[in-house]
């Protein structure tokens, strides 16, 4: 039987465990790659937070995991771009032929998702049809927001709608910032495990869900629940954000996280077969608004008016950055841990 590995994983710039604020370099890339390399083929990977500009080395991060890790496509898309700065956003990387790929915006939201897209660009997806010797199926990359605000589940809404046009089998790979339903419904929701926050955030799974019914790696989070399977582990309190959804295809023949720390997601895997069947889809032009490509006046000035500064004034700017990362980084995180607790 003919099978393909479908993978989701937000690799976080190959920082490993570093905040993207105060990072050291892509110094995780190396591993990143190994770990790509030793997955069965043919692969299809979403990958989250890969920068087609690293503002650290000016690197790009996308092509070099393209090249190394020997995909024959790549189609990348911004979510976050400060011209001659960085560039980060999503990549489809695939074993096999594509076709029909396209990108397209994501809801902008209210405040903080209009400053996101004055600043950086919207955030934004990837679609495209993926060919094999049997047929054909859809896949889509996303990166939703950690905020769950009307915007998130507009844009939860938006990819559901999109699965409603494709005839056939399609696949999502996202990191949704957003718990499994079942995490909710299993707690008393008065226990103090559960938050109104907690049950906010299953909500994006619900609209998602819509579209994409199926659980491709259906592992756990807070613990064994609801298939005694722990093979889920990530820093993120160790609840589960990273899915593998899909619609009209076959249930996994294997699935798993990749126990290895390369990112603060888990790197998500699953083995399914590639069956005899067409993926088609309608047009959804009335529904996608195409990426961005140019910038507000007023964030080009203001690159320009930085680099026109002196050499010693960056000087100086690097050494202030270099002494607050060292002194102010340890009381920042004592700060955010207290206002956790408190919250």
């Amino acid at each position: 039987m003919d099978t393909v590995t479908l993978v989701q994983f937000n690799m976080n710039q190959a920082y490993g465990l570093d905040n993207f604020l105060f990072p050291d370099s892509p110094r995780y890339l190396d591993r990143i790659i190994d770990a790509l390399n030793n997955l069965p083929k043919p692969r299809v990977v979403g990958l989250n937070e890969v920068a087609a500009r690293e503002r650290k080395s000016r690197k790009n991060l996308a092509d070099i995991i393209r090249r190394e890790a020997g995909f024959l496509h790549g189609p990348y898309a911004s979510n976050y771009h400060i011209p001659h700065w960085f560039d980060v956003g999503n990549a489809l990387y695939s074993d096999l032929p594509l076709d029909d790929v396209m990108t397209g915006q994501l809801q902008g939201g209210y405040v903080w998702g209009r400053m996101h897209n004055r600043l950086f660009g919207p955030r934004t997806f990837i679609l495209a049809k993926v060919r094999h010797q049997h047929g054909s199926f859809y896949a889509i990359v996303s990166h939703l927001g950690v905020e769950d605000k009307p915007h998130k589940f507009a844009s939860a809404r938006l990819l559901s709608r999109i699965a409603s046009r494709i005839n056939g089998p399609a696949v999502l790979l996202t990191d949704a910032n957003a718990i499994p339903l079942y995490s909710v419904k299993r707690k008393n929701f008065n226990d103090g495990d559960i938050t109104h926050e907690n049950y906010v955030r299953c909500r994006t799974l619900q609209f998602l869900q819509l579209g994409f019914p199926q659980d491709l790696c259906p592992v756990s989070c807070y613990g064994t629940h609801p298939v005694n399977d722990t093979r889920y582990r990530t820093f993120r309190e160790n609840r589960r954000i990273d899915y593998l959804l899909g619609k009209n295809l076959p249930k996994s023949l294997d699935y798993y996280v990749l126990p290895q720390l390369l990112s603060d997601h888990g790197m998500t895997v699953c083995t399914i077969p590639l069956l005899p069947c067409e993926a088609e889809r309608k047009d959804v032009s009335d529904l996608v608004r195409p990426p961005r490509t140019t910038w507000p006046a007023h964030v080009v000035q203001a690159i320009h008016a930085v680099q026109e500064v002196p050499a010693v004034a960056r000087t100086a700017a690097n050494g202030a950055y270099a002494i607050g990362r060292r002194y102010l980084t340890e009381p920042i995180k004592k700060i955010s841990r207290r206002l956790k607790t408190i919250i």
